[in-house]
C-alpha cells in the first residue's frame, strides 16, 4: 500500500498540474461548433466549419503588434493535462481549482441552424465568453449557396466581440497593405486614390463610433484603439483629429509607447521640432513597460526619431549617434527605408546600414516591414498628416 506521504505527495502533484494549467489557459479560447441536420445539405459539417474557424481565429489573434494589449489564444485541442484529467476522471476537480483561482477561460460556441425560409442562408449564432468575464450572444444571416462566406462573417463578429484591437487591426493593415511600395519609399503621397480613402474613411467612422458607445469597463482599456485610430486620420491627411486621438490614448494609458512617438511625429510635421523633442521623452518609459517582443521595435523607432527630429533642430552629431544606434538593432528594412528617406550629408550612416542599402532592399521585404509597422507607427506611413 502506499504511504500517507506518498498519496500526499501524488495529491500535492495532482493539485499542481491542474492548478497550472487552468493558469497558462485562462485567456485561451476553446469553442465548439454544432451543425442542425438541417443546415447540413447547404454544404456545412463541423469539421468544415471547425476547421475554418479554428484558421480564421488564429490568423487575427495572432497579429503582431507593438501594443501592449493581451493575446487571446485559439486552442481547439484540449491540454494533455485535460486529456489526463478526464482519463482519472478528475476533470471535475480541475473546474473546482479554476473556480478556486478564478480563472474562467473564455469559451465560444458556434450553432448553425437552417434557413428561415428558402430564399435565405442558414443563421449562425455565436455564443460564450468574453476576456472582461461578460457573456455574448449574437447571430448573422449566412450567404445563401457560400458556406465559407458565412464561416467567416460569424468569426469576424465573434473576433470583434472577443478581442476588438487585434480584429481591427488586421482590417487596417488589409486596407492599406497594397499601398504602392513607390509611395513607401518616397514617404508621402498627395492624394490618395479615392476607393482606399473610402475605405480608411469607412474604418475611421466606425472605430469611432464604437469608441463613443463602449461600456466604462472597455473604455478604460481602449488606449490601443485610440492609437490605431490615431494613425487612420494621419491616413487621411487629418493631423489635429491624428494628435487628438494619440493625446486621448496617453491620457488611458500613461506608458502607451507608441501614441507617444506618434504625437511626437505630428508635433515635428506641424513644425514643432521642440515640443516633440519633448513629447519623446515619455517614449523610453513606454517602452520599458511594454511587451518584451515590441521592445526591439520600438527602440529602434525611438532611435529613428531621435535621429530625424535631432536632424531638423541641426543637433547633426546627435543625430549621428542615433542613426548609428539604430543601425546598430535589428536592421529590419522599413528602419533601413527611414534611414534612406530621411538621412543627410551631415549625418552619414553607420557602416552596416551603409552596406543595406548599398546592397538594396527587395519590394517584398519594404512591403511586409510597412504591413506590419505602419499601422501602428505613423513614421512608417506612406503618407505624412496635413490639415
Amino acid at each position: 500500500m502506499l504511504e500517507l506521504t506518498t498519496v500526499a505527495y501524488l495529491a500535492g502533484m495532482t493539485l499542481a498540474l491542474l492548478g497550472a494549467d487552468s493558469y497558462f489557459n485562462a485567456d485561451t479560447a476553446r469553442f465548439e461548433v454544432h451543425v442542425h441536420p438541417g443546415a447540413q445539405p447547404a454544404g456545412y459539417t463541423e469539421v468544415v466549419a471547425t476547421r475554418i474557424i479554428d484558421h480564421e481565429l488564429r490568423r487575427i489573434f495572432d497579429a503582431s503588434s507593438v501594443m501592449r494589449v493581451p493575446h487571446v489564444r485559439i486552442q481547439s485541442d484540449n491540454s494533455l493535462v485535460s486529456v489526463i484529467a478526464k482519463a482519472a476522471r478528475v476533470d471535475q476537480l480541475q473546474y473546482a481549482m479554476q473556480d478556486l483561482l478564478r480563472i474562467d477561460p473564455l469559451s465560444i460556441r458556434v450553432a448553425i441552424y437552417p434557413p428561415p425560409s428558402p430564399d435565405a442562408g442558414v443563421v449562425l449564432h455565436a455564443f460564450g465568453s468574453r476576456p472582461s468575464g461578460d457573456t455574448f450572444d449574437i447571430a448573422v444571416p449566412g450567404v445563401r449557396g457560400d458556406a465559407r462566406a458565412s464561416l467567416r462573417a460569424i468569426e469576424a463578429a465573434t473576433a470583434l466581440v472577443i478581442d476588438p484591437y487585434h480584429t481591427r487591426l488586421q482590417e487596417f493593415r488589409v486596407i492599406t497593405s497594397d499601398a504602392s511600395i513607390a509611395l513607401y519609399r518616397a514617404g508621402y503621397t498627395p492624394n490618395l486614390p479615392d476607393e482606399k480613402r473610402e475605405a480608411i474613411q469607412d474604418f475611421e467612422r466606425r472605430l469611432r463610433d464604437a469608441l463613443q458607445a463602449a461600456s466604462p469597463a472597455d473604455a478604460v482599456r481602449a488606449a490601443p484603439d485610440f492609437n490605431l485610430l490615431g494613425v487612420a486620420r494621419w491616413w487621411l491627411g487629418d493631423t489635429a483629429g491624428a494628435e487628438a486621438a494619440f493625446r486621448r490614448a496617453i491620457d488611458l494609458d500613461a506608458d502607451t509607447a507608441a501614441a507617444h512617438l506618434n504625437l511626437s511625429w505630428v508635433l515635428s510635421a506641424r513644425g514643432d521640432v521642440r515640443l516633440a523633442s519633448h513629447a519623446m521623452q515619455a517614449v523610453q518609459r513606454g517602452v520599458s513597460a511594454s511587451q518584451s517582443t515590441a521592445r526591439q521595435t520600438l527602440t529602434s523607432a525611438h532611435q529613428a526619431q531621435t535621429a530625424i527630429l535631432a536632424q531638423a533642430d541641426g543637433r547633426h552629431e546627435e543625430a549621428r549617434r542615433a542613426w548609428n544606434e539604430m543601425c546598430g538593432r535589428g536592421m529590419q528594412p522599413a528602419f533601413i527605408s527611414i534611414y534612406l528617406n530621411f538621412r543627410s550629408t551631415a549625418t552619414p550612416a553607420a557602416s552596416r546600414c551603409a552596406r543595406a542599402l548599398g546592397a538594396g532592399w527587395q519590394n517584398a521585404a519594404l512591403y511586409e516591414a510597412k504591413e506590419l509597422l505602419a499601422s501602428e507607427l505613423i513614421v512608417f506611413a506612406p503618407q505624412r498628416g496635413r490639415d
